[in-house]
């Protein structure tokens, strides 16, 4: 009787270890964290920069497929005029002209914004 108890009591710890054992494998492989997904990028066009100009004089301009919203700042920042886009800002422009007259900038803007596309 002695031998059948101890063989049961052997059997009975050998089932709980391995069951220990099991559930603590399987838990490392749970607290293992998922490898991060890698972020989505975007090509993002970067903002044209505003031409440089001196604070009277004649005025340069290179814009080169920029934003309407760059160039309608650009002007309001050198006549002090400001504009109302309507929704299309995101448009985009291009407007190279050189030596303009200050004073004639924003005449120069609209004659722009009027012109047929080429």
């Amino acid at each position: 009787m002695k031998m059948k108890s101890f063989s049961l009591f052997l059997l009975l710890a050998s089932v709980l270890l391995s069951s220990a054992l099991l559930l603590s494998c399987t838990k490392e492989k749970k607290e293992k964290p998922a490898a991060p997904q890698p972020a989505k990028v975007e090509a993002v066009k970067p903002p044209t920069p505003a031409p440089v100009v001196k604070k009277d004089g004649p005025v340069s301009l290179d814009f080169d497929n920029s934003p309407l919203s760059e160039v309608a700042l650009f002007v309001t920042s050198q006549t002090g005029k400001g504009f109302i886009l309507n929704g299309t800002e995101t448009k985009l422009i291009s407007w190279i002209e050189y030596n303009i007259p200050r004073e004639k900038l924003f005449d120069a803007f609209a004659n722009a914004l009027a012109a047929p596309l080429i």
